[in-house]
């Protein structure tokens, strides 16, 4: 697996964009693509009400268990493109990002969908700063993680 670790302040002003505009950032996802590694995850917990690093790992993964459409996420919408708790199914924290893996995208799934998007311009520094917002309300001070393996969409959720 390839990893990488992301010092983020995701209270900064930017909320941890810049962080994630890296060009290290941009050369790990070219990385992973060349190696055929599409999951792209968090490897431990995190907090975004603090500075900290964000652990990311990767590996190849096609094998979703409950592969989904948005329309199938039955979560309250904060947006176009959030949805977060309450949700009618599992008891956990979560927030979903209207981010799937295709074809046309190489399959890029979990932090692999955002930090491409991000990179891409396919998400916008104020989008970024809407869901560390998001995040931050939701979570508060519990950590959270992503891990990609169920669900195909993306989403992050409490420990």
């Amino acid at each position: 697996m390839d990893n990488l670790n992301v010092t983020v302040d995701w209270t900064a002003p930017d909320r941890g964009y810049s962080s994630m505009m890296k060009p290290r950032v941009k050369k790990y996802l070219t990385r992973c693509k060349r190696k055929n590694k599409n999951l792209i995850h968090t490897a431990r917990p995190f907090r975004v009400n603090k500075k900290g690093v964000l652990h990311l790992t990767s590996k190849r993964y096609m094998k979703w268990t409950q592969p989904n459409q948005w329309k199938t996420i039955k979560c309250k919408s904060y947006s176009k493109w959030i949805k977060a708790t309450p949700c009618k199914i599992g008891n956990r924290n979560k927030i979903f990002l209207k981010l799937k893996p295709t074809r046309k995208n190489n399959y890029s799934a979990g932090f692999s969908q955002y930090l491409n998007a991000l990179h891409k311009n396919k998400i916008t520094k104020s989008q970024h700063i809407e869901f560390v917002d998001t995040m931050s309300n939701i979570f508060g001070d519990n950590p959270i993680r992503n891990h990609n393996e169920d669900v195909d969409i993306f989403h992050v959720k409490d420990v």
